[in-house]
């Protein structure tokens, strides 16, 4: 097994406990890898605004995935790399979703858009430090503001995919569709995912992909786990999650990221497969 050079974590359900916090072990354990010459960043569908104060906590001073791979960008603020929905696309989804009469949120410029379900908005933005607005006609918002990083669709299964249905009759490969929980879908460009995000970062970085260990839970870290040297899944992760790691790991609240970064980066692993 080649040296791990690149870790690259999903954040909800995989870094973060139950309680969204960092355990001290995994913080001691992501210390630890620095001090090695380890790269640590974050894959994860969350807006830069929401990964900010974790990434400070956590000394991540390498480029961020963020958006599910819409955008790459640093603690400097500096964007390495941004592949956001076409605006005509993105006014035909928010169209799809309000046909439907469900809740759609456009995520642009880092700030969170919509025109319902605004408690729902407020509470968010208020507990992950982002900024959120409340418009007339969230529909309008890609013409008017600009393209989004990711459009986020959230209702109960069964009404997500009625939706998830007529995006893809009505749009086709004009969209990336991938999803974090059960109750919502992630619109983002097709061209944009973890997976081919972690890749483009690797190779700045001079990075071979047999050096990546990748950690995530969600279907929309199926990509990540795909293209890294050493897939992990959480041992709260989804089924299919699962049947594709090289590793299952303790669950977000027992320390799974530490065990994975003892087992792959920190002990003697010679034997670890």
């Amino acid at each position: 097994m080649a040296r791990i050079r690149l870790v690259a974590m999903d954040m909800d359900g995989t870094l973060l406990n139950s309680e969204k916090e960092v355990s001290p072990a995994t913080r001691q354990a992501i210390k630890e890898a620095k001090a090695r010459g380890v790269q640590v960043t974050f894959a994860t569908g969350r807006m830069f605004s929401a990964v900010v104060y974790y990434a400070r906590q956590l000394g991540i001073d390498i480029p961020m995935i963020n958006y599910n791979g819409a955008l790459i960008k640093d603690l400097n603020r500096k964007t390495w790399c941004s592949c956001p929905l076409d605006v005509d696309a993105a006014t035909k989804v928010l169209a799809v979703a309000a046909r439907h009469d469900v809740y759609a949120k456009a995520y642009v410029r880092d700030v969170l858009y919509c025109d319902r379900g605004w408690e729902k908005s407020k509470a968010f933005a208020r507990r992950f430090r982002v900024a959120a607005e409340l418009v007339d006609d969230v529909v309008r918002i890609p013409a008017k503001v600009g393209p989004p990083s990711m459009i986020v669709i959230i209702e109960e299964p069964k009404v997500l995919a009625r939706v998830e249905s007529s995006l893809r009759e009505e749009l086709g490969e004009a969209i990336g569709i991938t999803r974090s929980r059960a109750d919502s879908l992630e619109i983002i460009h097709p061209q944009a995912s973890k997976g081919r995000a972690l890749l483009w970062l690797a190779r700045q970085m001079g990075i071979a992909p047999e050096e990546i260990l990748a950690i995530g839970d969600s279907h929309n870290d199926l990509d990540l786990l795909k293209v890294a040297g050493v897939a992990v899944a959480m041992g709260n992760a989804e089924q299919v999650v699962k049947d594709r790691a090289d590793f299952i790991t303790a669950d977000c609240d027992r320390d799974g990221v530490a065990v994975a970064l003892r087992k792959y980066v920190l002990d003697d692993h010679l034997d670890a497969g």
